[in-house]
């Protein structure tokens, strides 16, 4: 496709293609979406060398001046959630998620933030095996702390007895994953 005064017209960064090394945290920034439309929240995106990201994204105006995004109707999610910060770790970008400012105000964990019912489970792995009752928290952070704890089980000969739980169903209240009482 071309553009004015015949240019190629500028395309979307490939983040895999995109410097990554670092002295220090100022270094990195976070790519969030290159695409020129961001419906709803941006995600964090990858973090990448600043002035390569800059230079990738030059033309990016141009690009999206032309296009008409779409509207969206987009739920309001949890105000305690992690956010990602980008660092620089051993001399390459990379993302530490950190709980934002309202986790503290709320007293909350992000472990726990939720928008629909659907994204609260319960979390049952306990010195390495599942066991009955559980802590109610978000899909991600149960994805986290059951990775989390496979690891630390992996070199380890359990035998886990079976279990026969009732089922309990936390639910999204307040942006938060509870059990009913």
């Amino acid at each position: 496709m071309l553009v004015a005064c015949g240019k190629p017209a500028s395309t979307p960064p490939k983040l895999g293609e995109i410097d990554r090394s670092c002295a220090q945290d100022t270094d990195c920034t976070l790519t969030g979406n290159p695409d020129c439309c961001t419906l709803c929240e941006s995600p964090v995106g990858e973090s990448v060398n600043a002035k390569a990201w800059a230079k990738a994204n030059e033309g990016q105006d141009d690009r999206c001046k032309d296009v008409k995004c779409p509207q969206a109707m987009c739920p309001k999610g949890p105000s305690c959630r992690y956010e990602g910060r980008a660092v620089c770790r051993a001399s390459r970008c990379d993302i530490d998620y950190v709980p934002n400012a309202a986790c503290a105000e709320l007293k909350r964990s992000p472990d726990v933030g939720c928008t629909y019912d659907t994204d609260c489970v319960m979390y049952t792995m306990r010195d390495c095996c599942d066991h009955c009752g559980g802590t109610p928290m978000n899909k991600q952070a149960a994805d986290r702390a059951r990775a989390a704890e496979t690891k630390r089980c992996a070199n380890q000969d359990n035998k886990c007895p079976p279990i026969d739980c009732p089922a309990q169903m936390p639910t999204c209240v307040d942006n938060q994953c509870v059990v009913p009482q």
